[in-house]
């Protein structure tokens, strides 16, 4: 049976809604210090369905990468800060599943709600409507209080993460636990946004691929600007607006298409696709060298669940020669099964890596972790939560290093160089 075009749910109509541009001097001052405040230029009021139905029929979760002809290609930690201007490196953001009488409380003492109106306006799975927080927090007077001001930034920030980087398919609500990351204003900026975002990528590229999946979520920006970039034949107009300043992924403007007959020739494009019709490196213009850190081997955390993400079998998209990579991480449990609703995944490696988290806590770094279940300010690996405080910057580049080679070399994972296997 043809598979029909994927049903989009991405919410950039939110943001023409609430511009921050045009907000008190005061909450933009502290949304601009957050680090996510590029994620507010990058607005598209629809998305190709066409195109990212085709791409989608050609991700498999197993190595979460596009398979071709020529080989596999995927989104990276390289992409993320070109594209989205966000940063891959800084603190962890650890899941810690609150109940609904500490979400309550979360949303009191994060966006100044009452108890009466947290109660009346948080869900039965802990979400709030977006335009809940945008007719509440829009609006910032000369005489507002600065706890005033602050509630309305975590509510802009809660309402853009919500709308980009971590779009569900719900459409209208935004889960409230991100208020955790957003209650320190002065932490925001040092979270590692774009490790966590792309592994939201992944999962929702994940459950879209399966065969009665018919919807798929997610940042859509992200994922077409990252289309754009490395497939030329794919670029429609060029946004007027755009400036050199801003993430790539403001440059492209999107193109609406719906009939079946344009999908069945993307396919066939897609199915033809020669290597010296990719872009497989096209940041050459804008860094020097590829950072270490996007050598890292292993999994990335999403919003509550793990993905693999393994670089080495896109050493090309690096500016290096693809080697024969080694084997995909093994699921510990679970299946990927026909639709969403199936789809559940663990991996023995976060496993062991949660034990020895746990451990951690629970002997000698007692004092490095918080109650709010957040590492403090201190250099750290953060993608999967693993403590490693106090590690000079050119120690974790050694270890990055030290990482990718043992994977791309075919000899294990990340977990191997710290002796979990």
């Amino acid at each position: 049976m043809e598979r029909p075009l994927l049903k989009l749910h991405s919410h950039g109509r939110n943001l023409k809604k609430w511009s921050i541009a045009e907000a008190n001097e005061r909450s933009l001052m502290r949304v601009r210090s957050s680090g996510l405040f590029s994620l507010s230029h990058i607005i598209s009021s629809y998305y190709n369905k066409v195109l990212l139905s085709a791409f989608v029929e050609k991700w498999h979760p197993e190595t979460n990468s596009f398979h071709f002809r020529f080989g596999e290609m995927t989104i990276t930690l390289d992409d993320v800060p070109h594209l989205v201007g966000l940063q891959v490196e800084g603190l962890a953001m650890h899941a810690v599943d609150k109940t609904r009488e500490e979400c309550l409380a979360m949303v009191q003492r994060c966006l100044g709600a009452t108890a009466d109106v947290a109660e009346n306006k948080v869900t039965t799975n802990n979400r709030v409507e977006f335009e809940w927080l945008m007719k509440t927090f829009s609006e910032v007077v000369h005489g507002d209080s600065e706890e005033r001001v602050d509630c309305c930034a975590r509510a802009y920030l809660l309402y853009l993460l919500g709308s980009t980087l971590f779009a569900d398919k719900t459409g209208t609500t935004v889960s409230v636990q991100f208020l955790t990351l957003l209650e320190d204003l002065g932490w925001v900026r040092d979270y590692a946004w774009g490790v966590r975002g792309l592994g939201h990528l992944y999962r929702q590229l994940g459950q879209a691929s399966r065969r009665n999946c018919k919807q798929l979520s997610g940042y859509m920006s992200f994922l077409e600007a990252w289309i754009r970039e490395h497939f030329p034949m794919f670029r429609h107009a060029r946004d007027p607006a755009y400036t050199e300043d801003l993430p790539l992924a403001a440059r492209w403007l999107s193109r609406w298409e719906t009939t079946m007959e344009t999908t069945y020739h993307y396919r066939g494009m897609l199915d033809d696709l020669r290597p010296s019709q990719v872009v497989f490196d096209p940041y050459t213009d804008r860094r020097q060298v590829v950072a270490d850190v996007v050598f890292y081997t292993g999994c990335i955390r999403a919003v509550v669940v793990f993905e693999p993400y393994l670089p080495d079998r896109v050493l090309r998209q690096f500016g290096l020669v693809q080697l024969v990579p080694g084997p995909p991480l093994v699921p510990l449990r679970g299946s990927r099964g026909a639709n969403s609703h199936s789809y559940s995944v663990v991996y023995a490696y976060m496993v062991k890596l949660a034990r020895s988290c746990h451990e951690c806590r629970e002997t000698s770094c007692d004092s490095a972790w918080s109650p709010m279940g957040v590492t403090p300010r201190l250099p750290s690996l953060v993608f999967d939560g693993l403590p490693l405080q106090g590690l000079t910057s050119s120690r974790r580049g050694a270890i990055y290093r030290e990482c990718g080679r043992a994977q791309c070399s075919g000899f294990g994972h990340f977990g191997q160089c710290f002796g979990w296997d």
